[in-house]
C-alpha cells in the first residue's frame, strides 16, 4: 500500500503487517498518488510527475507541468492518464 501524507513523505507499508518498506520525500505535498506496472507514480502541488519503483521507492523520473496537476491521474495498461485542466 501506498500513502502520500501531509509531512510530504511518500510512504509504501506492507498491507498485511502495516511494516513500512521505503519512503520518498518530497518538496511539496501530494495531490495525488497511483500505482501500476510496478511503479508509484505521484502528483505533487508544484505541478511534478514523479514516478518511483515500486519495490525500492527509488526514483526513476519525473516530469514538470505548466498546467495545474489533476487528481484523477491513473494507470491505464501501464499508461500514465494525466488529464490537463480543460479535460
Amino acid at each position: 500500500m501506498y500513502l502520500g501524507a501531509g509531512d510530504r513523505v511518500l510512504y509504501a507499508l506492507e498491507l498485511a503487517t502495516g511494516r513500512q518498506r521505503w519512503s520518498w520525500r518530497s518538496s511539496q505535498a501530494f495531490e495525488s498518488v497511483v500505482c501500476g506496472g510496478g511503479r508509484v507514480l505521484a502528483s505533487t502541488e508544484d505541478y511534478r510527475q514523479v514516478g518511483l519503483d515500486g519495490a525500492s521507492g527509488q526514483l526513476v523520473w519525473q516530469l514538470q507541468f505548466r498546467r495545474l496537476s489533476s487528481p484523477q491521474t491513473g494507470v491505464f495498461e501501464g499508461v500514465l492518464v494525466r488529464p490537463e485542466q480543460s479535460g
